[in-house]
């Protein structure tokens, strides 16, 4: 028996996974829930999923990893799920082991495959890569991608996580330095920052950031109305501009259905 209406489960702090995972959606044609686990409140949450729901699970890419935000979430998915979607959503650069540990992930859950895909989004850091993407093209594939994911699963086919791209043992974890976005003249205390933040890590009575809580996602940067929180570190926009200058031509999505 194949699934009838789907759950979108995703962390989104600025928008893209989010937006991808809304366009498959569309494509697969099914009644939808979201649940968005980008917030610390909605991360305490739990979940209960049946057996009639394709569980499409979205991260972004950190690192060529799945963020470590993910053993927030997954414990909190109940149930008994038989078929997931594996997606990881990256800014131009790399994905490196992130859609094979998502699909492990998944595995470990006790879920079938139904399929996987990688698309790409505006990087957090610079919008020379992945400029304005998913743009209308990544959309449409999005939804052509769900419709064929419901073709595959009407099948009663799945996809072997073993043949998704990626490394076992998955990349190292690399250490997160220790900056966070800084605030210039422009800000208006507005306070959107805080209520964007992921994390927590903002206050509202400054603004400032615990460097501890950040995870350097970039949503104060994006979400600003005021274009007040920028990187300031040095090093870091060295390795921001270099990174930029070597992954401006536009990298395209990876869809991974069973055969």
């Amino acid at each position: 028996m194949y699934p009838t209406k789907s759950a979108l489960v995703y962390f989104s702090p600025t928008g893209t996974t989010k937006a991808v995972l809304g366009a498959i959606a569309e494509g697969l044609g099914l009644p939808t829930t979201h649940i968005d686990a980008t917030l610390p409140a909605h991360r305490a949450q739990d979940h209960e999923l049946d057996a009639d729901t394709l569980l499409v699970l979205g991260f972004p890419v950190y690192y060529g990893r799945v963020p470590l935000i993910q053993e927030e979430i997954l414990p909190r998915l109940h149930g008994d799920v038989r078929y997931a979607l594996p997606v990881v959503v990256y800014g131009n650069r790399a994905y490196e082991d992130s859609l094979r540990e998502l699909g492990d992930l998944c595995r470990q859950k006790g879920y079938a495959l139904a399929a996987a895909a990688v698309f790409i989004a505006e990087h957090s850091y610079s919008t020379e890569m992945g400029t304005k993407r998913p743009d209308d093209v990544d959309r449409a594939l999005a939804r052509h991608f769900g419709a064929e994911v419901m073709i595959s699963l009407k099948a009663g086919k799945t996809l072997d996580c073993d043949m998704l791209p990626g490394n076992v043992p998955y990349r190292t974890y690399g250490p997160k330095p220790p900056i966070v976005p800084e605030t210039n003249e422009a800000c208006i205390a507005c306070n959107e920052c805080v209520g964007f933040c992921p994390t927590g890590a903002i206050a509202s009575e400054d603004r400032s950031t615990d460097v501890q809580r950040c995870i350097l996602c970039a949503a104060c940067i994006k979400k600003c109305p005021c274009e007040a929180k920028f990187i300031g570190f040095a090093p870091m926009q060295e390795r921001i501009r270099a990174m930029a200058a070597a992954n401006r031509e536009p990298k395209q999505p990876r869809l991974f259905l069973p055969e």
